[in-house]
């Protein structure tokens, strides 16, 4: 287990309180219209590394259907318990497959720079490519 994983499960019950200042809500709105904008019309959304799944819960809100993907257990237990209607995964997002494809693919707060290395990112990338459906697009908001 990486130093990472287990700073992560020992914060996992404080992550909230410590995050409290983030507009999760404006977040998550923002790639909406953007989907809204460009993507397939399709609703099927995975937020990579999501945590405590805060941003998932705007998004089920909003009528997608949601799904969460994250390394750490202790941060999905939380996030299965705010989310009861998503699905979760237990998996490292350099290295993951869905059953069925998503159209829109998200990964919020600089996450994806929890890859460790150029290859390991690009096997991220590659990954939510195949977890794609047609026409289905990936959002890692530049702006957070």
């Amino acid at each position: 287990m990486s130093t990472q994983t287990i700073l992560y499960t020992n914060l996992s019950q404080y992550y909230d309180l410590m995050c409290c200042d983030i507009d999760y809500q404006q977040q998550s709105q923002a790639v909406m219209r953007l989907h809204n904008l460009f993507g397939n019309g399709n609703k099927a959304h995975l937020d990579l590394a999501c945590g405590t799944g805060p941003h998932i819960l705007h998004f089920i809100d909003a009528g997608y259907q949601s799904s969460g993907l994250d390394i750490n257990a202790p941060m999905l237990a939380i996030a299965q318990a705010r989310c009861p209607e998503a699905e979760f995964h237990l998996q490292n997002m350099n290295a993951f497959s869905l059953e069925q494809p998503v159209s829109l693919i998200t990964c919020f707060l600089y996450s994806v720079h929890y890859n460790p290395d150029i290859q390991q990112l690009q096997q991220c990338f590659q990954h939510a490519f195949n977890a794609l459906s047609p026409a289905g697009m990936i959002n890692t908001p530049w702006w957070q």
